[in-house]
């Protein structure tokens, strides 16, 4: 709505006529989700898992044939059903009668030993290799534990590093057990001298993080559990949740215990497979079947896309928005609103108060800024200064309009179009007002060097992703496939380390994807894109473009891998067509600038190559080296020499003015 509102979150906007209540009000609308504030490492819930409408279809195909295969499955036999009740009779009295004592000694202690978390993880400080009791380890002893018990979280010291806990399992036969375990943070649990478990979380310790089955031998059995803490408290959680016996998978025998009219239907399940897998002919030819399908569900399902959506409470969840002192998250005040509009602004439709319909007032005909607001943002696009300069801005302390009448026609035309951006776009460009010339007369610089009222047409900078486009097209090399996931282009080896702290590290695709329009590179918000040097970091919102004419701007345009690697491509497409100098020159300079060189700047051109054709025939190791820029392919049948020669050529080319500006 082109509105300054952040400030009404502490207090009353001191020009325009919006209220701290205001401001809540619109709070109000996006307080009802069911988010609740948690990290989610950018997939924070609720998502949408998103297929395109080929991948549904697949799926879907898949989906149905797996149910046909799975009702025929589990039909009704009457022989083989009545065969699997005295089956699990048998089973039942046979498990009744096994003896399934297992005995588990107390917890014994060592440590903490005090060391950064992730050193403490990755180093082996000794109980790894063998647990001795009577042993002293880095000048600590083992201690038992009585207060440590199982089945509930157990708070261990909130010393940074290791803490090692010890118990012995004693079983009568060699069966399995399932255990569910909790830590903070990190884990790592050995059986018998042998890891079964490693994780390096940062969390807080809680019943079933990890649920794991221990194959333990006859006799004696040795585990061992390491808990590395990060920072703040540490725990551990530790609960045996079931066991195998009579040489049967757990999960099974857990099922068979339960009668069959109290069973879960997946546990009906399971007991009627794991008979039929024993006495059903061609039972496994149909297993295998269903399981190559499961197969093909998923592998599509892991090719969705996570994306975040927001979603409604019912209404017996709903919030109470208060405003809140100064704006201040843990300063509630006793002042209560409801989800509405500024008052200054036409009233919210009778109904509803969600976010359908405040989405629904922001289009509504009568409202006098989203129309406006949007064709002065486009306006800005082409020309390069908005109609409205303070684009952001439309309330009092914003600038007027330059042309009010014009403004308001667009924002007319814009709204009876049904909302038609690429109409919009159509009638700029093709006015009268945008296709003038861009040459300015001195006397009329002098008088308006701003072009408020709009004397010539536009000549501004363009932005660097327009730029990297731009180069990637002259060089034959823009991807112009539509759609598709993110990429990642050339960026400098380590761009994410110190912002990730070294877990997460920058991997450029190869191939096709490295060429992608600039519309699908990659953004880590807090760490953008090396080559979009203009740009505003991705937590807030940007909608007045940078001009800048930085060193920044040409050490990018001169030295980025891209830039460099379009010029060699450049070269190559003009060596190609022609074997004269001075046509490669005109040819390169009509490619990048739409018009012919003149007699001055051919004559720069041509002298400059013969420069660089003889510096490289020099060191023709350097001429390798610019030509090895990049990962596509170049035409070794060119000379090394000429080539290198023809790619700066085309490099000071496309870092001409002229080729930096647009229209």
């Amino acid at each position: 709505m082109g509105l300054t509102m952040t400030c009404c979150r502490c207090h009353d906007h001191k020009y325009d006529p919006i209220s701290q209540k205001d401001y809540f009000r619109l709070y109000a609308f996006f307080n009802q989700t069911s988010e609740t504030g948690r990290s989610g490492r950018g997939k924070t819930p609720p998502v949408l898992e998103y297929l395109n409408p080929e991948q549904r279809l697949r799926r879907q195909s898949l989906v149905r044939q797996r149910e046909a295969l799975d009702a025929k499955l589990a039909a009704p036999d009457e022989a083989v059903d009545a065969q699997q009740a005295q089956w699990e009779a048998e089973l039942r009295e046979r498990l009744g009668t096994a003896d399934h004592t297992i005995e588990f000694s107390p917890w014994w202690q060592l440590g903490p030993f005090e060391l950064d978390g992730k050193k403490a993880f990755d180093q082996d400080l000794g109980p790894e290799k063998q647990v001795d009791l009577e042993a002293t380890v880095r000048g600590q002893q083992w201690t038992q534990k009585e207060s440590l018990a199982d089945g509930r979280v157990n708070e261990l010291p909130a010393t940074i590093g290791a803490t090692y806990l010890y118990r012995s399992i004693l079983s009568p036969a060699a069966i399995s057990i399932r255990v569910s375990l909790g830590s903070d943070d990190a884990i790592k649990v050995f059986l018998n001298g042998r890891q079964v478990l490693e994780n390096f979380a940062a969390r807080a310790a809680a019943e079933d993080q990890e649920v794991i089955d221990l194959e333990l031998k006859e006799g004696r059995n040795d585990l061992l559990i390491k808990i590395v803490n990060t920072g703040g408290i540490a725990g551990y959680y530790f609960k045996k949740v079931g066991e195998s016996s009579s040489g049967l998978p757990i999960d099974l025998v857990s099922a068979v215990l339960v009668s069959a009219d109290e069973r879960s239907t997946a546990q009906q399940k399971q007991v009627r497979e794991a008979f039929r897998a024993r006495h059903v002919p061609d039972w496994e030819k149909s297993v295998t079947q269903r399981d190559r399908l499961n197969q093909q569900i998923e592998q599509l399902d892991r090719q969705q896309v996570s994306v975040m959506v927001m979603d409604q409470l019912p209404a017996e969840r709903r919030r109470e928005t208060l405003v809140l002192e100064r704006g201040g998250y843990d300063k509630p005040t006793e002042v209560a609103v409801t989800a509405d509009t500024p008052d200054v602004l036409p009233p919210l439709p009778s109904g509803s108060a969600d976010r359908l319909a405040l989405a629904r007032w922001l289009v509504t005909p009568e409202h006098p800024l989203t129309a406006r607001v949007t064709v002065n943002r486009y306006w800005q696009t082409f020309f390069g200064r908005g109609i409205v300069r303070s684009t952001e801005d439309f309330g009092s302390q914003g600038s007027p309009p330059s042309h009010p009448k014009l403004l308001d026609w667009l924002a007319r035309r814009f709204v009876d179009s049904g909302w038609n951006v690429k109409r919009m776009h159509k009638l700029i460009v093709m006015s009268a007002t945008y296709r003038q010339k861009s040459q300015v007369r001195d006397e009329a610089y002098e008088i308006d060097p701003e072009n408020v009222f709009l004397a010539r047409a536009p000549r501004d900078r363009m932005p660097s992703w327009m730029l990297r486009d731009q180069a990637l097209a002259l060089g034959g090399l823009l991807d112009p496939m539509v759609g598709g996931p993110p990429v990642k282009p050339y960026q400098p080896e380590g761009i994410w380390a110190e912002a990730t702290f070294g877990k997460i590290r920058y991997q450029a695709d190869q191939g096709a994807a490295l060429f992608r329009r600039s519309l699908y590179v990659f953004w880590r918000r807090i760490v953008g894109p090396t080559m979009f040097f203009d740009s505003a970091k991705r937590q807030t919102c940007e909608v007045k473009p940078t001009r800048t004419n930085t060193p920044l701007h040409a050490l990018t345009t001169l030295n980025e891998t891209a830039f460099v690697e379009s010029a060699r491509a450049m070269a190559q497409r003009v060596m190609m067509q022609t074997g004269l100098d001075s046509e490669r020159i005109r040819r390169a300079f009509r490619m990048a600038t739409a018009r012919e060189p003149n007699e001055f700047e051919a004559g720069v051109l041509a002298e400059r190559l013969a420069v660089l054709r003889n510096d490289y025939a020099q060191h023709p190791d350097q001429a390798e080296a610019l030509l090895s820029v990049g990962d596509s392919p170049r035409d070794r049948e060119l000379d090394a020499v000429e080539h290198a020669a023809m790619t700066v050529i085309c490099s000071t080319i496309l870092n001409l003015d002229e080729v930096l500006s647009g229209p």
